[in-house]
């Protein structure tokens, strides 16, 4: 039994009256709750706004309580010993009256005889409200890997003997269950089912493109690493020795050894200087998957809703681990806070911080900055990260070295020359760097040839770079950084942020 369906099981033993799940899977917890139910000698029903109550698995009882504060009332009619499972009923409860009336029938419920005993289970995705302490909250997370586990066992109990001797052969139970992990039971069942149909057998890249499609619904998405790894960012070899050196840190010799798990960094500096690049190479390097928050998708006009996403974005994050997630520009996400859209930015700040604290090991997060003034002094206190990095403009052997980078990702850049294009590009960011590249590409094709040096000397001629329209920022950053923050690289250039133009 899971420890939340025991935690359930317990709060209805006690007759809390309201219990609150959290939790998108309603058929799943109405599943475990047979068993439950069975054990404590209750009936089992179920109310939604569609259908009012019914018999679970049976006939319905009174279509007129599809209104949740009817529904409350109805409940208390029904003969002998029950416990009802609310479905979706969070935003019904929303309302002042209907909310009297759920305070009202919870009291009612702590007051009835053994012999008519009443429970109330509200399964939702969402927290209870904060008008709402006074119901028993269980936080139920998505599968674990036994669950998992168990559920491709049940497929292979009747699935075509070569699907199942497919499994046995490459040994892929284990990494069914892995690509299932961050799935819901029935989404992980569906995506079983669509890999048998597709291929014939039990496909594990097959069910993890699934669960791209399934978390993105979750506030993340699923990025596919750069397959190049660290081998894609140009400089930053500081960063890159540290990066490398907790490679191994996510596996079971780490852990055997007692290491604690990497945290995670926040990466401050230069825009177009490589931050979020580094986010995207880093998991292919450790080959594990890349999950971007969408902040944005988070955020709802509803109270309370969007601490719930960002919640259930983070146990989805928790239960895929290992993992790197990657909160790109997070002064944008975090940054505004105050009482402008009425404290949910703050509210969801605070869960975030909450949860850097007392997550569980194997979620390494990976957050950029390009104004690190814009978020709160807690953000960055020792303990929330294990290092904090500064990203300055490349210097010289930087420039070179991206320049080799471009020349090896674009085919008509071989015959440019590394040394003079860093020598031209003082002050030029990496991204602008690419784009002189790109320019460049454009001008050749046009002629019919192959790039040269030249071609990206004259096109970033013609580009103004960053560190000179935003030169007082850059200035400032560096200030801040002193003292504060790593160098991502082991040598940097004492030059002005202003750098030099190409002549």
């Amino acid at each position: 039994m899971d420890k939340y369906t025991k935690e359930i099981e317990v709060a209805m033993r006690a007759k809390t009256g309201i219990v609150w799940a959290i939790s998108k899977e309603e058929t799943r917890i109405e599943r475990q709750m047979v068993p439950v139910a069975d054990r404590l000698g209750y009936n089992l029903y179920t109310w939604s706004a569609t259908e009012g109550i019914s018999e679970i698995g049976g006939d319905v009882v009174s279509r007129s309580s599809t209104q949740i504060d009817n529904a409350l009332q109805d409940l208390l009619k029904i003969s002998g010993r029950v416990i009802l499972i609310a479905r979706d009923a969070g935003p019904w409860l929303s309302d002042p009256l209907t909310l009297r009336v759920a305070r009202d029938t919870h009291a009612r419920l702590q007051s009835l005889d053994k012999e008519n005993s009443k429970q109330i289970l509200v399964v939702d995705p969402s927290p209870a409200p904060e008008s709402m302490s006074w119901v028993t909250s269980i936080d139920c997370p998505l599968p674990d890997r036994d669950e998992m586990g168990s559920i491709v066992d049940s497929f292979l109990e009747w699935a075509p003997d070569s699907a199942v001797e497919d499994v046995k052969k490459n040994g892929n139970r284990d990494a069914l269950v892995g690509a299932m992990l961050g799935l819901t039971s029935d989404d992980a069942s569906n995506a079983l089912s669509r890999s048998l149909a597709a291929t014939g057998r039990f496909d594990p890249v097959l069910i993890a493109k699934e669960k791209a499609r399934v978390v993105k619904g979750s506030g993340l998405e699923w990025y596919d690493p750069d397959e190049r790894g660290m081998n894609a960012v140009g400089g930053m070899d500081e960063l890159k020795t540290w990066l490398s050196r907790r490679q191994r840190a996510f596996g079971q010799a780490a852990r055997d050894y007692g290491l604690p798990s990497p945290k995670g960094i926040l990466l401050v500096g230069v825009p177009g200087c490589g931050k979020s690049l580094t986010a995207k190479c880093v998991a292919n390097a450790w080959g594990i998957p890349l999950l971007r928050m969408d902040v944005g998708a988070l955020f709802s006009k509803y109270v309370g809703e969007s601490e719930g996403k960002i919640r259930e974005a983070l146990r989805t994050a928790e239960t895929i681990a290992p993992c790197v997630l990657w909160v790109d520009e997070i002064e944008k996400a975090f940054g505004s806070g105050g009482d402008a859209d009425g404290g949910t930015s703050s509210r969801v700040f605070g869960t975030f911080l909450t949860w850097m604290q007392e997550r569980k090991d194997g979620v390494f997060i990976i957050a950029t900055s390009n104004d690190i003034s814009k978020l709160p002094p807690e953000f960055c206190r020792a303990g929330r990260w294990d290092e904090l990095w500064f990203v300055d403009l490349p210097n010289a052997t930087e420039r070179k070295e991206i320049s080799w980078v471009m020349s090896k990702k674009f085919d008509a850049c071989v015959e440019v020359d590394g040394s003079i294009l860093s020598e031209k590009t003082d002050g030029y960011t990496g991204s602008e760097i690419e784009q002189g590249f790109v320019d460049a590409m454009y001008a050749a094709f046009d002629d019919d040839r192959q790039v040269c040096t030249e071609d990206v000397v004259e096109a970033l001629k013609k580009r103004v770079p960053l560190s000179k329209t935003m030169s007082e920022k850059i200035d400032e950053l560096r200030r801040w950084a002193l003292g504060r923050a790593r160098t991502a690289s082991s040598t940097q250039e004492a030059t002005s942020s202003a750098g030099r133009a190409i002549e």
